[in-house]
């Protein structure tokens, strides 16, 4: 069996979620430390972690495989593909949390091309269970029935775009330039644009909030995603599921007046149940953080591993260079099309309490 490669994470905050990737041993991937600037929260982590904490590069060990960037980007006011470079330039992997912009994309790649090694930026939610199970039943449904969506509708922030565009294109197994992006209308609080595709249209409603004092938070909707066909419509109802098929409501003979559903044996089609649920979503925020979310980065780091050694040509299509710039670049098109966003901070909201509802009506 080959050595498991060695892996540091880079930033300590959503770094966190990236750590926990790692809470169980893995037989392909070897955990090694934490870089960070030092702050009481990696220190607590990598006390935690068991885990070296690297604050300067001259401490790094002479021999690491993979760093993971989990530190924003320069598009989003970090250091994060600055952070990206230093390693790249020592010959170390890189995996980078989105988004990135499409011109730090094109540097970032020719710098790992030149220095034989891989650059991949990670959208999180393809990767997860909720996304993937989405991505997969769009196209079993497709070839079943041998048809494309009818009707389609995103919902989602300018925080979580990117990745919904990403799991959109996976889906229909469309690549990003295959899309054009019109603004059908301008709203508050959320703008209608059109996703143009060669075989159909879908309706994209985005946010047009966004908080620059808080930029990860006070999304309306994170990521919601429906793809429709005449026998039902297929949902993604939130970031982390549910993922569910509803089942169109159609009854042969309905209209013959001789009949009465009570005197009339079970039909198939009123037998059919109303709908067929892949996926639950975990119980809490804090299952996310903790099992949900770090097991789609250990999805993303075994497919990683399956082309570890393949040229960029062979490796799957959402990790290949050109379909990880186009999507980059797609991402800042819907975002031009869509017009500067309004800055504001949102008020921290009323949390709701389900736990006494009966159903009843009073």
């Amino acid at each position: 069996m080959k050595p498991a490669k060695k892996v540091v994470i880079v930033g300590s905050k959503f770094g966190e979620v990236y750590l926990n990737a790692f809470i169980q041993p893995q037989d392909k991937w070897h955990l090694i430390g934490l870089f960070s600037k030092g702050s009481t929260r990696s220190r607590e982590l990598s006390k935690a972690f068991g885990i070296p904490l690297f604050t300067r590069f001259d401490q790094l060990p002479e021999k690491i495989d993979l760093a993971c960037i989990v530190v924003r980007s320069a598009i989003v006011g970090g250091e994060g593909s600055q952070l990206a470079q230093a390693f790249l330039q020592r010959g170390i992997s890189v995996v980078q949390e989105h988004p990135v912009h499409p011109d730090e994309i094109t540097r970032l790649q020719s710098l790992a091309e030149k220095m034989h090694c891989h650059y991949i930026v990670n959208s999180l939610y393809p990767h997860n269970k909720a996304g993937r199970l989405w991505i997969e039943n769009t196209q079993k449904i497709y070839q079943q029935i041998q048809q494309r969506p009818v009707w389609g509708q995103i919902i989602t922030s300018r925080q979580l775009i990117y990745s919904a565009l990403d799991i959109y294109c996976q889906a229909m197994k469309l690549h990003p330039n295959d899309i054009t992006v019109t603004l059908e209308k301008d709203n508050t609080p959320l703008q209608f644009l059109r996703l143009s595709n060669p075989t159909g249209d879908l309706l994209l409603c985005l946010q047009k909030h966004l908080s620059s004092n808080d930029p990860d938070q006070h999304s309306l909707v994170m990521h919601h995603m429906i793809l429709g066909w005449p026998a039902g419509y297929l949902t993604l109802a939130g970031s982390y599921g549910p993922v569910e098929w509803n089942n169109a409501l159609y009854i042969h003979h309905h209209q013959d007046s001789k009949k009465a559903m009570y005197q009339s044996p079970a039909t198939m089609e009123l037998d059919e149940p109303l709908f067929h649920s892949f996926h639950t979503p975990p119980n809490s925020w804090q299952d996310v953080m903790e099992c949900e979310a770090p097991e789609a980065i250990n999805y993303l780091l075994a497919e990683i591993d399956k082309c570890w050694q393949l040229p960029n040509d062979k490796k799957p299509m959402i990790l290949q260079p050109h379909y990880q710039l186009a999507l980059s670049q797609l991402w800042i098109k819907t975002l031009q099309t869509a017009g500067k966003a309004i800055d504001g901070t949102i008020a921290p909201f009323k949390r709701m309490n389900f736990t006494k509802s009966s159903g009843r009506r009073k």
